[in-house]
């Protein structure tokens, strides 16, 4: 009779999941360079590609990046993506942000796309080819985590934002396939800064050629922090397996 309480209780879950099917968030851990201690112990073990200053020493024991983005299901289409990512600029906090050298007007600019996902910087992936509103980042030199070491072709920092709006043509809504990740952004954050990252991830869908469902993500679905009717549902449970084996007992 537990198990069978159990199983209905998972059931009426997934029915609350279910108002996201279609599309869901994901959440790819990419580098982490530094010790593999919890909440850490699951992550690869894996080096900064570009940026090597932060495999080595402390900068190693600090920096982590992750992959955002939406995964499609049940034949839905990304066709297009509203997105920004923030968070507080502190010693504890902050996007690691590189800009580069650009010879013509002797000036660093920034960086906020490319599709690398195991380099030092973080920026926007924008997979469509429909820009409305080109992707931004910004730079601090002070007031955030000891970065990399600048050099002449690079000037580094720490960030608070990266936005951007970008759609997809038909083309590349067919080349979507359910169950990969439609990547938008690239974030290399300080260890245990999760918490502090805010997402708004707004993704129009189509199906079959016609509008699908609209989505709105935020930080918690990445990030994991269970809903409040989530938690509810999970007391619930708890107590209705209690009072059964208080009665069965």
């Amino acid at each position: 009779m537990l198990r069978n309480t159990t199983l209905a209780v998972l059931a009426l879950l997934a029915v609350a999941a279910s108002t996201q099917a279609g599309l869901i968030a994901s959440l790819e851990k990419r580098v982490n360079p530094g010790p593999n201690g919890a909440p850490y112990d699951a992550f690869p073990a894996s080096a900064f590609t570009t940026d090597t200053q932060l495999n080595a020493g402390g900068l190693a024991n600090t920096w982590v990046s992750y992959a955002l983005g939406v995964i499609p299901s049940a034949g839905s289409k990304v066709s297009s993506l509203d997105i920004t990512v923030t968070t507080p600029l502190s010693a504890n906090s902050g996007f690691h942000q590189r800009f580069t050298f650009n010879p013509d007007t002797e000036l660093f600019d920034p960086t906020p796309v490319s599709a690398n996902v195991t380099n030092g910087d973080s920026h926007l992936i924008i997979g469509g080819s429909v820009v409305v509103v080109p992707g931004t980042e910004n730079k601090f030199d002070v007031g955030g985590p000891a970065t990399a070491t600048d050099t002449a072709t690079n000037d580094y920092g720490a960030g608070t934002s990266l936005a951007g709006i970008w759609g997809f043509s038909g083309p590349e809504q067919t080349a979507q396939t359910d169950g990969t990740p439609v990547r938008f952004a690239y974030i290399v954050i300080p260890r245990g800064s999760e918490p502090n990252i805010v997402i708004t991830a707004n993704a129009a869908t189509s199906n079959g050629g016609q509008p699908g469902p609209a989505f709105t993500f935020t930080g918690k679905d990445f990030f994991a922090v269970p809903e409040p009717a989530t938690l509810s549902l999970l007391g619930l449970a708890m107590v209705g397996a209690f009072g059964f084996r208080r009665r069965n007992g």
